[in-house]
């Protein structure tokens, strides 16, 4: 049961983990895909199985240490959500199109990197949804999402990233249902990458909102008429959102001071 209210809590990290990892697998020539995704898949593994050792030694020795954690993960998601929208809507000045083209390993290594943040929030969370069970419970809990969730994104992953060579496998078919349905899953996914980058910058927001909304009190206290007007839900993204953007402006003042001073 606990498990269950992880996975749903986590459920937020987990899209954002989907988008990133599916948008990261492009560019790959075909038969290199399933190889990259399923090392990337056991690196994952082993990033949780550390985090999950780290975190129960917190858990026994330091649990306030816990919340501290969620709203360091919670700063770290509103603050690349919001990102992410302002990237959208003012584009840095700096040109990417001469960087050199990343390797095998550079891709492999980008997405372990992005897995381990990523994976270091999920487990967080799921770790404050196990609340003040015991530590064997907690373990099971950990055990029991980071199995799964790992499993359940790169197994998406890797069925987005081969829908185009199934489209075209079709499209070779006699049949004209099977071409029809071929020329749908070619052009079907480019946009399930663009809708996973939305539900995925949209459930940042939501899940960094309710980690601040739910663990500061005085914010919390600030926030219920807001949330009896808009709902919970709601008002946790945009929550969420307002702290990202104070975070973004507060680097962006920072990085200018420091450009000018030092």
């Amino acid at each position: 049961a606990l498990s269950k209210v992880a996975a749903q809590k986590t459920a937020g990290v987990a899209g954002d983990d989907l988008a990133v990892g599916a948008n990261q697998m492009q560019g790959l020539p075909p038969h290199r895909e399933l190889p990259v995704i399923w090392r990337i898949t056991k690196g994952s593994l082993l990033n949780k199985l550390w985090l999950l050792i780290a975190l129960l030694a917190i858990a026994y020795f330091l649990p306030a240490l816990i919340t501290v954690l969620l709203i360091l993960g919670a700063a770290y998601l509103a603050f690349e959500g919001a990102e992410k929208i302002i990237e959208k809507f003012f584009p840095h000045a700096h040109d990417h199109e001469d960087s050199p083209p990343q390797t095998e390993e550079d891709k492999i290594r980008g997405a372990l990197r992005t897995d381990l943040v990523l994976s270091t929030e999920l487990m967080v969370i799921a770790m404050g949804a196990a609340g003040d069970s015991s530590l064997g419970t907690k373990a099971g809990v950990l055990f029991a999402v980071g199995i799964g969730v790992t499993f359940v994104i790169y197994g998406i992953v890797a069925l987005i990233i081969r829908l185009d060579d199934m489209g075209f496998a079709l499209m070779q078919r006699n049949s004209a249902t099977a071409q029809q349905f071929g020329r749908v899953l070619v052009n079907s996914a480019p946009k399930i990458l663009r809708v996973l980058a939305v539900v995925g910058t949209v459930a940042m927001f939501l899940v960094a909102g309710g980690i601040v909304v739910h663990d500061i009190p005085a914010i919390h206290h600030a926030v219920e008429p807001v949330i009896h007007l808009l709902g919970s839900t709601l008002t946790e993204a945009l929550v969420g959102l307002v702290f990202g953007l104070i975070l973004v402006s507060l680097t962006t003042a920072f990085n200018m001071i420091k450009r000018r001073f030092i």
